[in-house]
């Protein structure tokens, strides 16, 4: 297989720095040229069986420097074949190479593998399963595979299938450009392309459902999200109905991300509470990131393909519920939430993530979620799915021990500030933060106090479970104290 038949020139090619320095993720992988075939091809798959992503071959993974990949033609193109000869089936994919200067300053180039977003699964020549979760490529247990098979062939890609009673001038080309200026793409229609937004190829041709949802001038009727406020904590009907709101909001998704957005911190209401820096202050009743995430979940891996239903919003005294057409996607389950990530609608989700900055990776956002209502003393996120969909409830009431606990490190907190000055606190928690370990000595050097006082102070934080001690021994002379990985250091 020769290197000619396998390149497809740019149609906006990426910087050389960009690939060098951007952060791994979801939909990005850097691999030294030193990898195997077979190595590159579990990338693949993982980006095939997932949403799809870019890898760039001839970085050190580690170190980020430029090997480039002209030294060894053979291996180039052994590499290039990868996705045909080590995938079973084969992974849709293009080979670019990009010009660069290689790290002993000669001219040399990248090999840029653009892999799309599969309807099949997809397994190396050794039937092993992989997807890209986050920014790294798992191993899928035979169980987990039977899932992904699964959910594949339930339910094809929607977000990727063309409307066929639409043209390229039915998106709203001026919101396409903003975009295209975001994230620094010189070429619209090649960024229509690669998102999947407007399609452009031999065997495909127009806009996709994911374009029309996103940037469609007339968006379809079934894109809206429904508020509907109840007095009192449950939902009566008839005569005895207590709904006092019912608004709906239409548009695009990141149009009704925006108004839910403004809605819902409009009516969420305020009430008097400890916050975690010690003070009672008037705070929202629930706080915003939660209740945000929560919404932005429900639009981006709602099943479109359900369209007699939209995404609704209730909100009682006591809670807010947000509910979404479909059940949860491929891997995830509720009790795997916090940690496993499958998009329903990968094209979407990419688009938003670039777009907003709203979806957020490696699942950081539903833990984050967790950890939000934690860190102001309030119930975790309750999931659960129905037959047709997936809902998750916030509760506004603190939970008991939750807020004992808030309220413990709170106080901890306030006497450290009073007793060593807040910007001696403020210098400690971040040496910690930024350090592997900090000796007694070093504290007591930082804050300016005695290495028994400062043994002291850290003790209180150790009690509260905010620091501990790494020690080999009782009596050892080199132990350190580290952070823990605690909600409250945000």
């Amino acid at each position: 297989m020769s290197l000619q038949t396998q390149l497809r020139l740019f149609d906006d090619p990426p910087r050389v720095e960009e690939l060098v320095s951007k952060p791994e993720d979801q939909w990005f992988d850097r691999k030294s040229f030193r990898i195997e075939p077979a190595g590159l091809a579990v990338a693949m798959i993982g980006f095939a069986n997932a949403d799809g992503g870019r890898i760039a071959v001839g970085i050190h993974d580690k170190t980020r420097e430029i090997e480039g990949v002209d030294s060894q033609p053979d291996h180039l193109n052994e590499l290039m074949a990868a996705g045909i000869n080590h995938c079973d089936p084969p992974v849709r994919h293009t080979c670019n190479l990009l010009p660069c200067q290689n790290k002993n300053g000669i001219p040399d180039r990248l090999l840029v593998l653009d892999v799309e977003a599969s309807e099949q699964v997809h397994r190396t020549t050794k039937q092993e399963c992989y997807l890209r979760v986050g920014d790294k490529t798992r191993k899928l247990s035979s169980d987990e595979e039977r899932e992904l098979v699964f959910d594949k062939k339930g339910e094809a890609q929607f977000d990727s299938s063309i409307v066929r009673t639409l043209v390229r001038e039915d998106l709203d080309l001026v919101a396409v450009q903003a975009y295209a200026d975001r994230i620094g793409a010189k070429s619209v229609k090649s960024l229509l392309n690669s998102r999947g937004l407007y399609l452009d190829l031999q065997h495909r041709q127009g806009v996709t459902q994911a374009g029309w949802l996103l940037f469609g001038l007339n968006p379809p009727i079934w894109s809206y999200i429904r508020y509907l406020r109840y007095v009192g904590t449950t939902e009566e009907t008839g005569v005895r109905s207590n709904l006092s709101d019912d608004i709906l909001l239409e548009g695009t998704i990141p149009d009704l991300i925006e108004k839910a957005k403004t809605l819902v911190a409009e009516k969420i209401g305020t009430v008097v509470r400890q916050t975690p820096t010690g003070r009672f202050d008037r705070v929202p009743t629930l706080p915003e990131f939660a209740w945000l995430e929560a919404i932005v979940n429900a639009v981006t891996h709602r099943s479109y393909s359900l369209q007699g239903d939209g995404v609704r919003i209730k909100e009682f005294d006591d809670r807010l519920v947000v509910e979404s057409p479909g059940r949860l996607p491929g891997l995830v389950r509720v009790q795997n939430i916090q940690n496993m990530r499958y998009s329903r609608n990968p094209h979407i989700a990419r688009v938003l993530a670039e777009m907003t900055g709203y979806v957020r990776e490696l699942n950081e956002g539903v833990r984050r979620m967790f950890e939000e209502m934690e860190r102001f003393g309030l119930r975790p996120p309750v999931y659960a799915v129905t037959e047709g969909s997936v809902r998750v409830t916030l509760y506004k009431q603190p939970d008991e021990e939750r807020r004992l606990r808030a309220e413990r490190v709170t106080t901890t907190i306030s006497m450290l500030t009073k007793r060593m000055g807040e910007g001696n606190l403020s210098r400690l928690l971040e040496a910690l933060k930024q350090r592997e370990g900090l000796a007694s000595g070093e504290i007591a050097g930082l804050v300016g106090v005695s290495i028994p006082t400062a043994r002291n102070y850290m003790k209180m934080l150790e009690e509260v479970g905010l620091v501990t001690r790494k020690l080999k021994s009782a009596n050892d002379p080199t132990s350190v104290w580290i952070i823990t990985d605690s909600i409250f250091w945000r």
